[in-house]
């Protein structure tokens, strides 16, 4: 899969990359995305389970912002936590990644659970999740991916 092959895949893969400076300015509303938590290096190889969200704004990316960091094998994506961000930079829509350090990105089913629940939960305050993606050492899982391909399969 190329991650590049659309806008959104695109600010997944800059997000995840050691220089998410290198994102181009067509892509963000104003400067560099910034935040004291961005991503440093690949998230896949962390240690211990951490949730980001990318803040968007249309297809402007507003910022990265750490949600929460959890023990090795899981981390909890408490509502309040995910969107407040969101709120306090009136995003539109966010990307929400986290790391699986089994290596494995397929997601488990509390993971499905908590990504429905979070959709819910955006859409009644107005924010879009527009994706979760997992990262891990064999490659990425996106939710919006899965869900196209399920469309296409009818």
């Amino acid at each position: 899969m190329n991650p590049a092959r659309n806008k959104l895949g695109f600010l997944f893969f800059i997000a995840i990359q050691p220089n998410i400076h290198s994102c181009p300015e067509s892509l963000r509303s104003s400067g560099t995305p910034t935040t004291s938590t961005t991503p440093s290096g690949d998230i896949a190889l962390y240690k211990q389970e951490r949730v980001y969200a990318i803040l968007l704004d249309g297809e402007s990316v507003l910022g990265i912002e750490e949600i929460s960091r959890g023990s090795g094998m899981c981390v909890e994506a408490q509502p309040e936590r995910v969107f407040r961000p969101a709120i306090q930079r009136r995003c539109k829509s966010i990307i929400l990644v986290h790391n699986h350090p089994s290596g494995f990105a397929y997601p488990s089913n509390e993971d499905r659970a908590v990504m429905w629940k979070l959709m819910s939960d955006g859409s009644d305050l107005g924010i879009d999740v527009a994706d979760s993606v997992i990262v891990a050492a064999d490659g990425y899982y996106s939710f919006k991916e899965e869900m196209e391909r399920m469309l296409v399969k009818g």
